[in-house]
């Protein structure tokens, strides 16, 4: 029977493995994306089954240029914490 620590050692690779694979499949989609652009003239198209579209969506608020709220702690105002996990390979 396998033990904890040898289990987790198991998972942890297949894990690490899993993100390995994702960030790849990321950095591909991502040039795929750049050449539907590019093909698209940078507009929304249609081919086939498939719909490339473009949208807008509005930036991030940038707090620390609001004048009147310099000084001020944001923190009261937060949501709860979200817990992250990271795996790396060491």
């Amino acid at each position: 029977m396998t033990n904890r620590l040898e289990l987790w050692a198991i998972i942890a690779k297949e894990a690490y493995e899993a993100q390995q694979q994702r960030l790849e499949a990321t950095y591909k989609e991502r040039k795929l994306i750049d050449q539907l652009k590019a093909l698209s003239d940078n507009k929304s198209a249609t081919c086939g089954e498939y719909v490339f579209a473009l949208s807008f969506r509005k930036g991030s608020v940038d707090y620390k240029r609001i004048p009147s709220l310099v000084g001020i702690d944001l923190d009261e105002y937060r949501s709860e914490d979200v817990e992250t996990w990271k795996l790396l390979r060491i």
